[in-house]
């Protein structure tokens, strides 16, 4: 019996584990995405603004 709770708590604790690297990644390629689509943002606003400038 005492087997297995042994098994049953090591794959709990293995499957917790893989949840949350899982989500760790997804949260830093969300992260990663939305930093990538400020920094396009932020580019065409720095060229609106040479263009007006020039005018």
């Amino acid at each position: 019996m005492s087997n297995l709770i042994a098994v049953f708590l090591i794959f709990c604790t293995t499957a917790v584990s893989i949840v949350a690297i899982l989500a760790l990644s997804g949260y830093r390629k969300v992260k990663f995405e939305a930093k990538i689509e400020a920094d396009k943002v932020k580019a065409e606003v720095n060229i609106e603004a040479e263009e007006d400038i020039k005018k």
